[in-house]
């Protein structure tokens, strides 16, 4: 097989997008909190730790349940190493000069799997900051 480094990174590469779309689809393993819950929780923190901060004191957050490694943090990590695999294999046979487009498709399913989990991540970021800021500008 004179493609063997393009035709694995494809195949990792494919996999990795479509286990991204799938769980991204599919809604997570472990069901979230409600949004209500999650935005007041952390609206509350943020007024904690400046009512702290103007009294002078220091303000310890205990960490949260999210912070926890469960099966779809372990879905998103596994996604994002067999994209970066694939964009690793992708440049090996580039420098081997197998077939470009080959290749280029590794390389372009590695780095879509990959720019797919920091796309929803600033997605989530930016939803989660505007029903904060609407939450703390209701407050007063």
């Amino acid at each position: 097989m004179n493609n063997k480094f393009a035709v694995i990174g494809l195949v990792l590469g494919i996999i990795a997008l479509g286990v991204g779309l799938t769980h991204f689809f599919a809604c997570p393993i472990d069901p979230p909190p409600p949004l209500e819950e999650l935005v007041a929780d952390k609206a509350v923190k943020i007024t904690q730790a400046m009512t702290a901060k103007l009294k002078g004191e220091e303000y310890l957050s205990s960490s949260s349940e999210s912070d926890q490694f469960g099966p779809d943090r372990m879905i998103e990590l596994t996604t994002v190493i067999l994209g970066f695999i694939a964009l690793v294999l992708a440049a090996f046979s580039f420098i081997q000069k197998e077939d470009p487009k080959i290749s280029g498709m590794a390389a372009a399913f590695g780095g879509g799997a990959i720019a797919l989990q920091f796309l929803i991540l600033a997605l989530g970021a930016f939803v989660l900051i505007f029903l904060i800021a609407a939450v703390l500008g209701a407050i007063g």
